[in-house]
């Protein structure tokens, strides 16, 4: 038996063979126990955040004054729920908070997000108000993820598809970011999750933006259960070409970019929940030319001797982690904390 694609030949012996009694869906479905799928990422909350640090005051201390404040400080609000003390936010991936909050300091948040939505629907129709003159009411709602408001979702998802108008959210080209990220990081509700992903697949795949299309589908493959459901072996393909070309447009560089070409990879790989036998390495051929750039990627960052700091430090981060994809696509994956992994050599 010749199999060109995988570039193997094989040679079956029927006589030797032994029959299997068992029924083909029961055969089918231990070998689909024995392929590995990457655990879904879910970005932890914890009450250092929320506690004042030597450097800063926590969420919890902001919020005594907050509340009483006509003109809120939204660029220092979002900061806040953005930053990551111990590997823990304010808000969970999935929106939860710490159990501590509760009372009237939860109360105090949620006053606090109906403020900044109002803020955000201000700008979005063109009116005038305190922290209408940019995105960073936007930005604080969306560090909430799934805790955001749905309505927020509905209007990025708008804004993405009215893309090429001029738009309230969109006033530079680096908006385009926080649109595109923002809206990878709240859509929970599972029919904006089939328009986000419908919107992002009939797109140009091939002219997409690293930070932008790129970031945004990574996120939602790598943080839900639906999303690969949305996916058909055609889109699949595609979004492997765009994977392969933002791991090769780092080859050469100094891997600055190269932040959201292993989440894609790795939420790709996540379409076994759809298809267990895919990307596999050995039987689909399109995951040989993943680990081939998997492999190309690793040589160049082994080869490079004269490297800064800043690139030493990547290279010490996402080297294990390509070794990581490496067992993935073998289906012998067997670190639960992969896409947390890369969560944290990207830099969040």
């Amino acid at each position: 038996m010749e199999a060109p694609d995988l570039g193997r030949n094989f040679t079956v012996d029927w006589d030797e063979a032994l029959n299997d009694e068992r029924a083909w869906d029961e055969i089918i479905d231990s070998l689909d126990a024995q392929v590995s799928i990457p655990k879904r990422l879910v970005l932890p909350c914890g009450m250092e955040a929320w506690r004042d640090s030597a450097r800063s005051a926590g969420m919890q201390t902001i919020l005594e004054t907050a509340p009483d404040q006509r003109e809120m400080d939204w660029e220092t609000l979002g900061q806040k729920m953005s930053q990551r003390p111990f590997g823990k936010y304010c808000v969970s991936s999935d929106g939860e908070i710490p159990a501590e909050i509760e009372g009237e300091i939860l109360e105090r948040f949620e006053s606090l997000t109906n403020k900044a939505l109002d803020v955000a629907g201000q700008r979005l129709r063109g009116d005038n108000g305190p922290g209408t003159e940019n995105n960073d009411a936007l930005k604080f709602l969306t560090w909430q993820f799934r805790r955001c408001p749905r309505d927020v979702a509905t209007w990025l998802i708008d804004c993405i598809e009215a893309s090429g108008e001029p738009h309230p959210f969109v006033q530079h080209q680096a908006s385009w970011v926080l649109v595109y990220q923002g809206l990878g990081r709240i859509v929970g509700d599972q029919e904006d999750e089939a328009r986000a992903m419908r919107l992002l697949l009939k797109s140009d795949i091939e002219d997409w933006t690293w930070n932008r299309q790129s970031a945004s589908t990574a996120f939602m493959l790598s943080r839900s259960d639906t999303a690969p459901s949305h996916l058909g072996r055609g889109d699949v393909e595609r979004l492997a070409r765009r994977t392969i070309a933002d791991f090769k447009r780092n080859i050469g560089g100094e891997y600055t970019m190269f932040h959201y070409a292993p989440f894609l990879l790795a939420g790709l790989i996540r379409w076994r929940r759809v298809n267990p036998r895919a990307l596999v390495t050995g039987s689909d051929p399109l995951a040989g030319e993943l680990l081939e750039i998997i492999e190309r990627t690793e040589k160049d960052l082994n080869e490079r001797r004269r490297a800064n700091a800043n690139f030493q430090r990547r290279r010490s981060k996402f080297l294990p982690i390509l070794q990581d994809l490496k067992s993935e696509l073998a289906g012998e994956g067997s670190n639960p904390d992969l896409l947390l992994d890369i969560y944290g050599a990207s830099g969040g």
